[in-house]
């Protein structure tokens, strides 16, 4: 039998909670070790009222802490909750799921199962991390990107394992440090099939590091995917020599693999209630390392930034932080002074002005046009035909994401026109310089 620890409240009297509690043990065949009381008077006001349930209680006063703790002292495999509203409501429920789940058990109510995700323990002791993210287009991959870098500049020698929702049907592996990865080599690959803007494409190209695709489908509220084969992705990484394993999450979706450290990537412009609510509470505890992106205005302003970290701190005081934004900038080293150019990119809308003066303060160049839509390939491809249709840029700067080799490098081939890939630089919005910052980290950690 399971052992089971019961939640309850004082609005239901005893003698049905004890009824209730042994009527699931016999049909579920678990055995209760404890109950904890919620909260509620009503029908519960003295010790001698718990003790009609026949099982040890223990009152909460913080819920979320003392809950973390009761369970960590009870070690039950799941967690049946007989409590109700007016006492529990939706999102206090949120909260214990993100408690129950972060203590590895099994939360289940009346109507509903939350199940810990699985990470798979395949890699041994050889150092690794996760980057896992609050949601699509906070800037993961572009983090993943400065990740890698900034492992190398410390003396590792990364591998990425990346899943993604276009990743290949089996693990694919990219020598980023020692293949071509051109334009024409990437149209090629699209051209055979190949989702060549997929993230471990865009690791391989803006790391130049070894990288891993794999594939992931569906995507549950704790980070767990329906399918995927990252789990034989980590098993090809672990094989290599490299010395160093990052395992990039899709979305809001969870590499299913058991690592050393985890960066949580959030963006200052979503809303509170993706970090103080829902399953928010549960990624925060599960990091080590949480980096804020988009931390400017017009995405976020001063309020909303100091809001974000208050809310990461209170969840999780052992958190830290790195407060970031991006800016936009060309791969390679190439000389665009004097040149006019368009930009493909998944930026808002809103951010047109700052990346339109950024370019042009450090490239030299005109920016003559700017598509926000290269994850809407029939609006993307209205873009690029309205700001070629008068006299050709010179250049089109493209991230390499969504559409952007069988769209805009098809695109830019077929007008004769050059095509440079762009990367999304972190900053530290206080000034300090994050490849250090986040250097000392994995110094600290693994040196």
């Amino acid at each position: 039998m399971k052992n089971a620890v019961a939640l309850i409240d004082g609005e239901h009297y005893p003698p049905v909670i004890k009824h209730a509690i042994q009527e699931i043990s016999k049909r579920e065949e678990l055995n209760f070790t404890a109950g904890l009381l919620l909260g509620g008077t009503e029908k519960i006001k003295s010790r001698e009222d718990l003790e009609q349930i026949g099982i040890p209680v223990f009152p909460l006063q913080d819920l979320r802490e003392d809950l973390r703790r009761y369970l960590s002292e009870l070690k039950p495999e799941i967690v049946i909750d007989l409590s109700d509203e007016p006492v529990i409501g939706y999102k206090e429920r949120f909260m214990i799921a993100s408690v129950v789940l972060q203590e590895g058990m099994v939360y289940k109510g009346a109507d509903f199962v939350f199940t810990p995700p699985t990470f798979h323990d395949v890699i041994g002791d050889k150092p690794s991390a996760t980057i896992l993210g609050t949601g699509k287009r906070i800037g993961k991959t572009a983090i993943s990107s400065a990740v890698s870098k900034t492992l190398k500049s410390v003396g590792f020698n990364p591998v990425v394992v990346a899943m993604g929702r276009g990743g290949p049907p089996e693990p694919e592996l990219l020598h980023g440090d020692s293949e071509p990865l051109d334009a024409e080599t990437l149209l090629r690959y699209s051209d055979a099939g190949r989702h060549a803007a997929s993230d471990h494409f865009e690791n391989a190209l803006m790391s130049r590091v070894t990288s891993i695709g794999c594939r992931r489908c569906g995507g549950g509220l704790a980070g767990e995917t329906y399918v995927s084969n990252v789990l034989e992705g980590a098993q090809l990484a672990a094989g290599l020599k490299n010395d160093f394993i990052l395992f990039d999450g899709s979305g809001a979706a969870i590499p299913p693999i058991k690592t050393q450290m985890k960066l949580l990537v959030l963006s200052a412009a979503q809303p509170l209630e993706y970090f103080e609510s829902y399953m928010g509470p549960y990624r925060i505890r599960l990091a080590d390392v949480a980096i804020i992106t988009m931390a400017e205005e017009p995405l976020a302003d001063d309020r909303k930034i100091t809001a974000v970290e208050t809310i990461l701190r209170e969840i999780n005081p052992d958190l830290e932080l790195i407060t970031t934004y991006f800016r936009t900038a060309p791969v390679t080293a190439d000389d665009f002074s004097g040149k006019t150019a368009v930009l493909a990119t998944t930026a808002p809308a809103v951010m047109g002005d700052k990346i339109k003066s950024y370019l042009e303060e450090q490239q030299g160049v005109t920016v003559t046009g700017i598509s926000f839509a290269l994850s809407n390939r029939p609006r993307l491809h209205e873009d690029l035909t309205s700001f070629t249709g008068g006299k050709k840029p010179d250049v089109i700067f493209v991230e390499l994401k969504a559409a952007a080799i069988d769209v805009v490098v098809n695109f830019a081939r077929d007008q004769g026109i050059r095509i440079a890939f762009v990367n999304n630089i972190p900053v530290n919005r206080d000034g300090t310089d994050f490849y250090k910052q986040l250097g000392s980290i994995f110094k600290s950690r693994f040196r």
